[in-house]
């Protein structure tokens, strides 16, 4: 399961990039597009060099026309090929052997990506990434370092050009994808949040016209399990006031957020009850565009809570279970999305 990181209102999310093994001989497979400009979504096979793995953003102008994407590798225009400086983000051994050996695009978990527009401007875009390091004794596989790239879509006669790459923002301990943002309370500027690697403790980045101006790091509510990396998911409400981490094989983690301060100020917990799926290895979540409903993914089930309920947690409710279809490997549930109308996993 795909999932472009794209958390913008207008138009900016109306073109999904997706497909993995392209083709230019079998259509049944590969580079695919969701446009969500038509009612209902467009989708449509298209072949293209650049083949997206878990770690992919796209971003369109405000009239929901594509203009750049990512498959953590490189970054690519609307017409599929690599914008001038966009080669080569993420660089390094795993770069190497995804992108350069294996093709397969990069790997660096679920919301490792996002694409924000600079606030006050209409041509800059910042692409945060992380970058992926391998681990022998023993064997792991890590984030090392965060980066972000600047794209200028007023250059070129409108093609865009990447103005600056991979430029270091933190190195580190962290966490692998979980990275989300939500508009500061200002209506102009950003919060991007991130974790450390299993970790309960935050780091909370404001971004401004003048880039990542300030750096907040906060402790709060419990750690999610050691073997859960790469498993998690965490989403803000589109209303920015709550974001929710999901936690395998325990209960969903909630906290209540400041736009204005950046600072998280209340935790507390949705308890789930897997049914016949008790020890999920991996869960994901979305939340509804009015803020009301959450939504929980397993491979098997989606279920969905009421969160004005005097009690979250009895409020579940099983509202899809996979049919059991096979061709030839199971088509099961993935990681959630907000779409331009709604939810999508």
């Amino acid at each position: 399961m795909l999932l472009p990181q794209i958390l913008f209102a207008q138009k900016h999310d109306y073109v999904w990039v997706t497909g993995d093994d392209n083709s230019l001989t079998d259509t049944t497979r590969g580079g695919s597009t969701i446009d969500f400009n038509f009612t209902p979504p467009k989708v449509y096979y298209n072949y293209r060099e650049q083949n997206m793995f878990v770690c992919n953003s796209s971003i369109c102008d405000t009239a929901g026309n594509l203009m750049f994407y990512t498959n953590g590798c490189d970054i690519a225009g609307a017409d599929d090929t690599i914008l001038e400086n966009g080669e080569t983000i993420n660089p390094g051994y795993v770069h190497q052997l995804k992108c350069d050996q294996e093709n397969d695009g990069y790997t660096a978990g679920y919301q490792s990506t996002i694409i924000l527009p600079v606030p006050d401007s209409n041509n800059l875009y910042y692409l945060f990434h992380k970058r992926t390091v391998i681990i022998n004794n023993p064997f792991d596989i890590k984030i090392d370092k965060l980066f972000y790239s600047k794209v200028d879509m007023s250059k070129n006669n409108g093609k865009g050009k990447v103005v600056a790459k991979n430029i270091e923002i933190m190195d580190g301990n962290i966490s692998y994808g979980e990275m989300t943002a939500v508009k500061h309370a200002n209506g102009k500027d950003w919060w991007l949040v991130t974790p450390k690697d299993h970790s309960n403790t935050f780091y909370i980045f404001l971004f401004t016209k003048d880039g990542i101006v300030d750096t907040l790091e906060q402790t709060i509510g419990t750690a999610p399990p050691t073997n859960a990396s790469g498993g998690i998911q965490m989403v803000f409400s589109p209303d920015g006031a709550k974001m929710f981490r999901t936690n395998p094989q325990k209960a969903i983690k909630v906290y209540d957020f400041n736009r204005s301060t950046g600072s998280f100020t209340a935790y507390d917990t949705i308890h789930v009850d897997y049914k016949n799926y008790p020890d999920p290895v991996t869960t994901w979540c979305a939340v509804s565009p009015n803020s009301r409903y959450l939504y929980i993914t397993t491979s098997l089930y989606v279920f969905q809570f009421d969160l004005w309920a005097s009690d979250i947690s009895t409020s579940q409710q099983i509202v899809a279970e996979w049919d059991g279809f096979q061709d030839p490997i199971g088509t099961t549930f993935g990681a959630c999305q907000l779409t331009a109308s709604g939810c999508s996993t």
